[in-house]
């Protein structure tokens, strides 16, 4: 088998909790008599057969996949779209089942092989690895990132002014270091003074929620007083609140 499925293997499981992987519609046109929906069950249990799509195994394709256990689960759903996608082993086997002839059409010319030649395998991993690269490469910079993001919070004393703009990092240091409040906090980051605004809280006109304004901001060296995040309450103008407003003094 392909060297590079041992790589890509290797990759997976470095990122696999960060990696989106390749979708199941952008590979599947690439085998013979696949279907390229997304949503289309990749996997059926057809009497004593499995079903890809509108391919089906044949008797030694299916002593192949109790051979290798529970592969299906290699054909999964992405965490975050939900949208189905292959992991490397399930594409290695899918190649493996197609390059030993153990798919057939179960619809026209059925019982009949489908023809897998060398250039729609070759087609059908470039395809694969260019994809699965590119989402290696965000997941290890997200990665990266993150562990960069902890280490930080971890040892505030190393946060320097171009770390301020990391979303939500100034934020999270004030939660650790002075906790929830309500009103204006300021405290030293980087060698500079970085305050905190906090408004008061504006509920939903269900009042099941609410919400805050808050704002954070910093001088720099030239005493000059630079936004490093906001955000507005967006119920602040809710008819529960201007009506509470009107008659908090009542």
């Amino acid at each position: 088998m392909h060297p590079i499925f041992k790589e890509m293997r290797e990759k997976y499981d470095e990122t696999k909790s960060d990696i989106s992987l390749p979708k199941y519609k952008d590979i599947s046109p690439k085998f013979p008599n696949m279907h390229k929906a997304g949503t289309w069950d990749l996997i059926q249990h057809d009497g004593q057969h499995y079903v890809i799509d509108k391919a089906r195994c044949t008797d030694q394709g299916l002593q192949l996949i109790n051979k290798y256990g529970n592969w299906v689960n290699e054909f999964t759903e992405d965490k975050l779209s939900g949208t189905r996608v292959i992991t490397p082993s399930g594409l290695q086997f899918l190649v493996l089942l197609y390059d030993k002839g153990y798919v057939e059409r179960t619809q026209a010319d059925k019982g009949r092989n489908l023809p897998f030649t060398k250039e729609q395998k070759c087609d059908a991993l470039n395809t694969y690895v260019k994809l699965f690269n590119q989402a290696y490469r965000t997941a290890k910079a997200q990665m990266a990132e993150r562990e960069r993001r902890k280490a930080l919070l971890e040892n505030p004393e190393t946060i320097t002014e171009r770390d301020f703009h990391i979303p939500g990092l100034i934020s999270d240091v004030f939660w650790n270091i002075v906790g929830p409040f309500q009103g204006e906090k300021t405290i030293e980051i980087g060698g500079l003074q970085v305050t905190k605004v906090v408004g008061g809280m504006h509920f939903s006109n269900s009042g099941k929620n609410y919400d805050r304004e808050v704002e954070i901001s910093y001088l720099n060296k030239e005493g000059e007083k630079c936004l490093i995040s906001t955000s507005f309450n967006r119920f602040e103008n809710n008819r529960r609140n201007t009506w509470a407003e009107r008659h908090e003094n009542v």
